[in-house]
């Protein structure tokens, strides 16, 4: 069994007011082409072996298909979101960098990534869709960082308005439920298997002639890795190299959810591992996800 411990946490955080826009803000784009690229199915032959429960106990085989733990993973990376940015270029007025995801906590709700994939651009500039491919731009209230710069740091959260946003989008059911999520044990258990889904940078290149914004996504596994490690953050090794999937890196990809996943005999376990900081050489290290519940209850 694999763990590791919480260590020194912060003592305070920044707080930026955003400038607000109108909820009904629509994608001038002409189009958008959403695809997914897949990592080959090394998550589900591994999670679907019979293998100790989350008890470990080794008497109670887990024995779930392979189908249930892939709409699990499906549902799961649902939350995941560009960082969309508006510029001044007349021609082609948005800028794609990094990855977020929707989370709720406490009756608010949330869009959660790596502070660097805001570097460069004003925070008014971001553009975020709860509901994908509706071209509708929901409003955003407050800026939150972790001050400081160590990788646990790296961390930034942008609450939606909730007085701007209709119900029914707040209401979405890609927003995670960390209130759950922060409930669970935060070691790592051995056998446990690491997913994540993000928008690299070298797939998400914008058609400029044609002014096709594209939404490429990759769904990447791997298993924990213990290389690495910095205080508050943890590491998973890929299953596979991200060059079967076409891409030379997954830049672009921070600020992605990590979930951990593990079969057992009546359903598939699973919780929020983190958020996506860094990779290389195909170690990927995320920001443990205590950090961000922890913070969540600071602001």
């Amino acid at each position: 069994m694999a763990r590791h411990g919480r260590g020194q946490c912060w003592k305070n955080s920044s707080e930026v007011s955003i400038g607000r826009r109108p909820s009904e803000d629509r994608l001038s784009l002409h189009r958008v082409i959403r695809t997914n690229l897949k990592s080959p199915v090394v998550l589900l032959k591994e999670a679907s072996r019979s293998r100790a429960c989350m008890s470990g106990n080794p008497k109670h085989p887990c024995r779930v298909g392979v189908a249930e733990i892939k709409n699990t993973v499906e549902t799961l990376l649902k939350c995941s979101r560009q960082l969309l940015w508006e510029n001044d270029d007349p021609h082609f007025e948005f800028t794609i960098t990094g990855t977020g995801f929707l989370g709720r906590f406490k009756g608010r709700h949330f869009f959660i990534t790596a502070k660097h994939c805001l570097d460069g651009y004003e925070i008014n500039q971001l553009r975020v869709e709860i509901v994908p491919g509706s071209g509708i731009f929901d409003a955003r209230k407050t800026l939150h960082v972790l001050q400081g710069k160590e990788p646990y740091q790296d961390l930034a959260v942008i609450e939606f308005d909730p007085d701007l946003n209709p119900k029914e989008r707040l209401g979405s059911a890609d927003f995670l439920d960390l209130d759950y999520f922060a409930t669970l044990p935060a070691v790592h258990l051995a056998g446990w298997v690491f997913a994540f889904r993000g928008y690299p940078a070298e797939k998400n290149t914008p058609d400029w002639d044609n002014k096709v914004l594209k939404n490429t996504t990759i769904s990447v596994d791997g298993h924990w890795s213990g290389k690495h490690v910095k205080p508050n953050t943890g590491t998973f090794e890929l299953s596979a190299p991200v060059s079967e999937l076409g891409i030379a890196d997954i830049d672009g990809s921070s600020g992605s959810p990590v979930f951990e996943l593990f079969s057992k005999t009546d359903g598939v376990a699973y919780k929020l591992a983190g958020v996506l900081v860094w990779e290389q050489g195909g170690i990927v290290r995320f920001i443990e996800a205590y950090i961000l519940f922890e913070f969540l209850k600071k602001i």
